[in-house]
C-alpha cells in the first residue's frame, strides 16, 4: 500500500471517528437543547460517519489489491519453477522460492494438483514431489 494511501486513510477513519464519537456524547446527553442536538444529527452523518466510510472502503479496496498481487505473485512463482521443474515440485522448492510457510505451502500444491489433476507421490526418503503434465510440442500440443 502506498505512503499517500496509508495517510488518507488514516486521515478518514481518524477523523470520522473521532467526530462520530463527539457526535454521539452529545445526541445521548439528555441535558443538550435540542437545537445542539441536531447539529450533532449533522455532524454525525456528515463529518464522521461518511469521512470514516470512505476511509474503510479505501482501506478495504487497497487491501484487496494488494492480496490479488500477492496471489498473481504466488502464481507467478509456482508456474516458473513447474517450466524449471520439468512439472516436478516439492513444497519445500515452493517455500523457498515464495517465502511460504511449510504447511501453507503443501496446502497450495495439493489446491493446484486438483485443479491441474496432477498426482504426488513420496520418495524413499519422504519427500513429498508433486508431478504436473506439462504439455509437449511434437507437431502440436498433445
Amino acid at each position: 500500500m502506498k505512503l499517500g494511501t496509508k495517510v488518507a486513510i488514516g486521515l478518514l477513519l481518524g477523523w470520522g471517528i473521532s467526530i462520530t464519537l463527539l457526535a454521539t456524547v452529545k445526541l445521548l446527553d439528555p441535558d443538550n437543547p435540542p437545537q445542539e442536538r441536531e447539529e450533532a444529527k449533522v455532524a454525525l452523518v456528515m463529518f464522521g460517519l461518511a469521512p470514516a466510510s470512505l476511509g474503510g472502503w479505501i482501506w478495504y479496496g487497497a487491501r484487496r489489491q494488494a492480496q490479488q498481487q500477492q496471489t498473481q505473485q504466488l502464481q507467478a512463482r509456482f508456474f516458473t519453477l513447474l517450466q524449471n521443474n520439468n512439472g516436478h515440485i516439492t513444497p519445500l522448492q515452493l517455500a523457498m522460492a515464495t517465502g511460504l510457510d511449510g504447511k501453507l505451502a503443501k496446502a497450495y500444491l495439493d489446491e493446484q494438483a486438483k485443479a491441474f489433476d496432477a498426482i504426488y507421490d513420496v520418495t524413499a526418503n519422504g519427500t513429498v514431489v508433486y508431478y504436473f503434465e506439462l504439455a509437449r510440442r511434437q507437431g502440436g500440443l498433445e
